[in-house]
């Protein structure tokens, strides 16, 4: 014969959950999830942000971004090689 102990009865209350994801619920989600509009900065290529190419290689895209003085990057649309390191951006680039 053996004997069982059960721990916790009928008035003990399950623990509270764990608070994640969304908290307004689903349809607050959906309607959120709508295509943005990306735009480009306002203003001219090189004074006012600078503008990075696909064409160029890593290190003049490089170059590029780590002497732009208006913290403005934009990336046109393209395709980017990267090899072996990644890209460095200065504190508070936008």
């Amino acid at each position: 014969m053996s004997l069982r102990l059960r721990r916790g009865g009928a008035g003990t209350a399950p623990p509270a959950p764990n608070v994640y994801g969304p908290t307004f619920g689903v349809a607050t989600v959906r309607a959120g999830a709508a295509p943005q509009a990306v735009t480009v900065f306002s203003g001219i290529p090189g004074t006012d942000f600078t503008q990075l190419n696909p064409a160029n290689s890593q290190a003049t895209n490089q170059s590029a971004i780590t002497n732009d003085t208006t913290g403005k990057v934009w990336w046109p649309k393209g395709t980017y090689n990267v090899t072996g390191s990644q890209y460095t951006f200065k504190a508070n680039t936008e």
